[in-house]
């Protein structure tokens, strides 16, 4: 396994399969991408790929869910990008193939909880 930072591996996702994605849909591909790059400035670009977990998806969930107003439905929609990216660094060796991915539902809060922990960020 190669030791691949969270911004390796979306340059990695960016040279690789972007091109794949645009042929696709442009639109999808510019939101991944831009969403990758929150997500890494979240959890810090030069982290490991590999270090991270389902509990910093879900963490980088609850920030766009409380502090940039995103509804449960874009956040969940966004962890789908997320998703890819740990896909396109599985692929790409920079994360362990028999781990499952940490982005597959990472946010599954219901309404209540997503109530207390928005009050529990803004105090």
């Amino acid at each position: 396994m190669v030791a691949r930072s969270v911004r390796a591996a979306i340059d990695h996702w960016e040279a690789v399969e972007m091109p794949v994605e645009q042929k696709r849909n442009k639109d999808t591909a510019k939101t991944r991408l831009a969403t990758m790059n929150y997500f890494a400035a979240y959890v810090g670009e030069t982290r490991i790929i590999s270090e991270l977990r389902t509990a910093d998806v879900a963490a980088w969930g609850l920030y766009r869910i409380s502090s940039r107003k995103n509804q449960h439905s874009t956040v969940k929609n966004r962890s789908g990008h997320i998703k890819a990216l740990f896909d396109s660094a599985k692929r790409a060796g920079s994360y362990p193939r028999e781990w499952e991915n940490p982005a597959l539902d990472p946010v599954k809060f219901t309404k209540v909880d997503q109530e207390a922990r928005a009050k529990a960020v803004l105090l």
